[in-house]
C-alpha cells in the first residue's frame, strides 16, 4: 500500500505523523473498513496529545452500536499499540 495514495483520504494531518504512526493508522482503518465501511470511508486522522494519535469518524446515533464500535476498535487499538508502540484512539467527528 502506498502511503502517498491513503493521506489523501486519511486527511490534511496524516502527513504530520511519523512513518510508523501512518503505518499504524492504515492497519486500524483498514481493520475498521472490514467492520463498518461507512465509518471507515469518511475516517480522518492526525497527531493528538503526548503522542496519541486521533482517527476522527461519524459515530452512530444508536447508543448500542456506538458502544459496539468503540469495544471493537479498542480492542483493536491495543493490538496495534502491543506491536508498534502506537496508540490511537477513536473520536468523534462532528460534522
Amino acid at each position: 500500500m502506498s502511503l502517498e495514495l491513503v493521506s489523501k483520504s486519511y486527511g490534511p494531518y496524516f502527513a504530520d505523523l511519523s512513518y510508523p504512526e501512518q503505518l499504524a493508522v492504515s492497519r486500524y482503518i483498514d481493520e475498521m473498513q472490514k467492520r463498518y465501511p461507512e465509518m471507515a470511508e469518511k475516517a480522518t486522522t492526525g497527531p493528538g496529545n503526548d503522542g496519541v494519535v486521533y482517527v476522527y469518524s461519524q459515530l452512530p446515533d444508536n447508543d448500542d452500536l456506538d458502544i459496539e464500535v468503540h469495544e471493537a476498535m479498542a480492542a483493536i487499538s491495543t493490538d496495534i499499540l502491543l506491536s508498534t508502540g502506537v496508540f490511537i484512539v477513536l473520536m468523534s467527528d462532528t460534522e
